[in-house]
């Protein structure tokens, strides 16, 4: 990036089915500002009711970033996530108004901090992926303990195998763990001017709402998005560990029937909100707004708040 003024961006945050897609959306309108979104799932393609995804005719209108990047084989994380937002920020006028939102609080972070993420090494991955297949957990578990023990004691508590391939396939790769990596950051970050702001509802009135918005994608067809990409690209892909998806898909697989699979969304959805709100708490937000459902007011408080500063 071109060194001199920084890039001003607005930065929404927030839990789940709080608002933030809309309140975003106001502001554009109002502002002309571009939106790079923050969602680890909006990335994939043709996964679009269950991630709840702006529909193509208003990104017409407003530009959106970060939607439909790759299809759901491909694997897509953190440091691919940086490296293109970083590309879009160097490819667009300053003068544009920016606004990032999401709720993939690693995605921002990584982003805003600037941290000097190791790339993915396949070779390393698929031998690892091979070895765990062959080995199994254990065996390779106790080789982090050995070469990374905090990560190792992670891994332990949550027995995440693919997290346990991550951790291994970055020290066999650098010599370092993955922690390490978090302490360096990248200048792309340095020209960054951010300004955090976070989205909140009562808590029953968010759950509420949420109930209400899986009723709502299961009306507007989410179970056949997810038959339809069941039957392109089979059961078994990362993509698919996506809430609305993988309890859907284990209905499919008769593990439970498909009415407890709805109610299985609705629950995991309030404890991944639960989740967001304490990640979010602890990030650098410098204002939280109540949302009334009134956004439109809510654009106006927010822009009246931000005078002078952004956009």
């Amino acid at each position: 990036m071109a060194r001199g003024s920084k890039r001003k961006l607005l930065v929404i945050v927030g839990p789940t089915c709080v608002g933030k897609t809309a309140l975003s959306l106001e502001l554009a309108r109002k502002t002309g500002a571009h939106i790079i979104s923050a969602d680890s799932r909006q990335v994939y393609k043709y996964m679009d009711i269950g991630t709840d995804k702006v529909s193509e005719g208003v990104r017409h209108q407003i530009p959106h970033y970060m939607i439909d990047v790759v299809e759901p084989p491909q694997d897509f994380n953190v440091y691919d996530y940086q490296e293109r937002v970083y590309e879009i920020l160097e490819s667009l006028s300053r003068d544009l108004p920016l606004i990032m939102v999401g709720g993939t609080g690693l995605y921002i972070r990584a982003v805003l901090r600037g941290f000097k993420l190791p790339p993915r090494d396949l070779e390393i991955r698929e031998q690892l992926e091979l070895e765990l297949a062959e080995r199994g957990f254990e065996a390779l578990l106790e080789e982090l303990r050995e070469l990374d023990p905090e990560s190792a004691l992670k891994v332990a508590q949550e027995r995440n195998p693919r997290r346990l391939v991550r951790y291994l396939e970055v020290v066999r790769a650098t010599g370092r763990p993955l922690r390490y990596f978090w302490e360096e950051r990248r200048a792309e970050a340095e020209d960054i001017e951010p300004i955090m702001i976070a989205l909140y509802k009562p808590r029953e009135k968010l759950y509420r709402d949420i109930e209400d918005r899986v009723d709502d994608q299961v009306r507007r067809g989410l179970i056949g998005e997810v038959s339809w990409l069941v039957w392109r690209y089979g059961f078994d892909l990362k993509a698919f560990e996506t809430l609305g998806y993988q309890e859907i898909i284990k209905a499919f697989k008769g593990e439970l029937s498909l009415g407890k699979a709805i109610n299985l969304i609705k629950r995991n959805t309030k404890r991944f909100a639960k989740r967001q709100f304490t990640w979010f708490k602890r990030e650098p937000v410098e204002k939280w707004f109540e949302v009334t459902g009134d956004f439109k007011a809510l654009a106006k408080t927010v822009l009246d708040y931000l005078k002078g500063r952004w956009p």
